[in-house]
């Protein structure tokens, strides 16, 4: 009996981070998503401004040749964050992982509804697959397992979790915004 009730508690823990994982791994490819918008806008500011100053070299003033080196230097540096941070990438791992984890799950759970008994060694075969699984991608973070808890309790996202989930877009929208700001200051310097 109580594998059984170990087997349940495998069952509910292996679903409930096949459920985090997945949170993950959509939170991981949008903030890449962002990152690269971040990245695409900071470029095509530098091309578009070098584009407008090409007619008119002499409009050009001290302060914002500092400010078209300034956002360069931007770009080289989301350009290398981008590449360290590789959301890409990580989001693919956690992808394959919660794929895994949510296999070992089903798995687990028709084990578990079979009502078949189970041994000990079976179960500890089962522990070790889902540790296994479980050690194959990063882990998630704590704002993933309570959303994903959260929206399979009642389908919504609490409040306290909004922050956690906008954050990642927070510095590529400013960075866009720096982007745009920048276009528009150069039209306006050749008017």
């Amino acid at each position: 009996m109580r594998h059984n009730e170990s087997l349940q508690a495998l069952a509910k823990r292996s679903y409930q981070s096949y459920l985090a994982r997945l949170y993950a791994e959509k939170r991981l490819r949008k903030t890449c998503n962002y990152w690269n918008a971040a990245q695409f806008g900071l470029s095509t500011a530098l091309l578009t401004v070098s584009i407008i100053f090409l007619p008119f070299p002499g409009r050009q003033g001290t302060e914002f040749a500092v400010l078209v080196v300034t956002l360069a230097v931007l770009a080289l540096v989301v350009s290398i964050v981008v590449t360290f941070l590789d959301y890409s990438s990580r989001a693919k791992a956690m992808f394959s992982n919660y794929r895994a984890l949510q296999a070992f799950s089903v798995r687990v759970e028709t084990l578990e509804k079979s009502k078949r008994r189970i041994s000990f060694r079976e179960l500890t075969r089962l522990q070790k697959e889902y540790d296994t699984i479980m050690d194959t991608s990063e882990n998630h973070l704590a704002s993933d397992h309570q959303l994903a808890l959260s929206r399979n309790a009642t389908g919504s996202t609490p409040v306290n979790l909004l922050f956690p989930m906008l954050k990642p877009l927070a510095l590529p929208a400013l960075l866009l915004a720096i982007s745009a700001v920048t276009v528009l200051l150069a039209i306006e310097a050749i008017r």
